[in-house]
């Protein structure tokens, strides 16, 4: 994997959103779009721009004091949910999507989401500072309310299992292409048992594949000699390699992205 795949010359405007074939993002370039409403969120995002600091906060501080414990309550804890919540944001779809984007003015929209979210987590920051005298003993506490960690827990989750799945399926296909690669490179009229490897591959293999493949090669492995049922696994992974080449981005899309990516 890189971060910049030179071999990539495709033409992005005909790329999928997300896992197109031909890889991730190259040259970030936004003269020729495939989705221009990306490109003009983007551009509305950037220009509602804002530094905390342009905020004066100090009749708010002097507010503060003024109110009643209960009301102090309120006002911090509200604070505290929207500082977890944007600690999520704040990172969540950039490491969820970037892998996987493919098209550039997606890729900048997603970062620029991203970015956002960290200017509110500052912001919270900013008040909590000019309203209480410790304003870290409000940040060491925040891990300890139940409550409000519940509410992280509900958004990060989501995050988790998308990208558990993801790593899941990507980790399949890349151990098919290796081991597919590894036998083409084997002279498959030596005997492999001697030293382990044939057990080794054929493991890995039924490790990761359906059992009907499984069930395939013993039936194979009964009748044939060794070196015979080594051709036939090298031709049934290359048969799955280029499978799951073609299939890795529709099903992932189809049962993943579909779930979890709703874009209105």
């Amino acid at each position: 994997m890189s971060v910049f795949n030179s071999d990539n010359k495709a033409d992005h405007t005909k790329a999928l959103a997300f896992l197109d074939p031909s890889g991730g993002v190259t040259i970030q370039r936004y003269d020729m779009l495939k989705y221009k409403q990306f490109d003009k969120l983007t551009d509305k995002q950037l220009g509602f721009f804002w530094r905390p600091e342009e905020v004066d906060v100090l009749k708010d501080a002097n507010d503060f004091k003024n109110l009643t414990e209960h009301e102090r309550h309120i006002f911090t804890s509200n604070l505290k949910r929207q500082i977890l919540l944007d600690s999520v944001q704040g990172r969540a779809p950039v490491e969820a999507f970037s892998p996987i984007v493919s098209i550039p003015e997606l890729e900048a929209w997603i970062q620029t989401w991203t970015f956002s979210e960290t200017i509110h987590s500052r912001s919270y920051t900013h008040i909590i500072r000019n309203v209480y005298s410790d304003p870290s003993k409000v940040f060491d506490e925040m891990m300890e309310i139940g409550e409000i960690m519940d509410c992280a827990d509900d958004i990060s989750k989501n995050y988790d299992e998308f990208l558990d799945k993801l790593i899941e399926r990507m980790n399949k296909n890349a151990m098919l292409i290796h081991i597919s690669s590894w036998i083409s490179g084997k002279d498959t009229s030596t005997t492999l048992s001697s030293n382990g490897l044939f057990e080794y591959v054929l493991n890995r293999i039924c490790d990761e594949v359906n059992n009907h493949f499984i069930l395939e090669i013993t039936d194979k492995m009964s009748n044939i000699d060794e070196p015979s049922a080594l051709d036939f696994i090298t031709k049934r992974v290359n048969t799955i390699d280029n499978c799951v080449t073609a299939s890795y981005q529709r099903e992932l899309i189809n049962e993943d992205l579909i779930d979890y990516v709703r874009i209105k």
